[in-house]
């Protein structure tokens, strides 16, 4: 079963409609108010468990202050630990197959470069969830049996 959910959904530019198309075509929506209700863990409990998953991270999902890199940052985004969080929740619950992040502008991202910093510090802790997955201990374990 093919499903999207999108989290972290917050903006005066989306009119309720469309939320409600996209509910209706059979995706989840989760607004940051309900991610405030459930946090990181309730995010992934409502993934199936052991799911083969894709993970799109656009950084807008953070707040504004932590991304000046980010044409489209919204009021009211996460904090970094909560969504450093939910992708550790994501990802012990869940068996992910690839991910992406996007909308990082670096031209936009003055002097300090926080945003590029923010997006690739979430890259490097997203992977090293990924690579305790228990799928890839089991591949590792099975490659350091077959070099002995």
């Amino acid at each position: 079963m093919l499903s999207l959910t999108q989290v972290g959904i917050r903006s005066l530019r989306s009119a309720e409609s469309e939320i409600v198309d996209s509910i209706d075509d059979g995706n989840r929506v989760m607004t940051m108010g309900e991610f405030h209700n459930v946090g990181p863990q309730g995010v992934a409990g409502v993934l199936p468990r052991d799911a083969r998953t894709y993970v799109s991270i656009d950084i807008d999902v953070l707040d504004p202050p932590l991304i000046p890199g980010c044409v489209s940052a919204e009021p009211n985004g996460m904090s970094y630990a909560e969504l450093r969080d939910t992708l550790a929740a994501i990802a012990d619950h869940c068996t992910l197959v690839g991910f992406d992040l996007v909308a990082v502008n670096p031209t936009l991202d003055v002097r300090t470069g926080v945003t590029s910093y923010l997006a690739a510090h979430t890259v490097l802790e997203f992977l090293g969830n990924i690579c305790r997955q228990a799928r890839w201990e089991r591949h590792r374990e099975a490659r350091a049996a077959a070099r002995s």
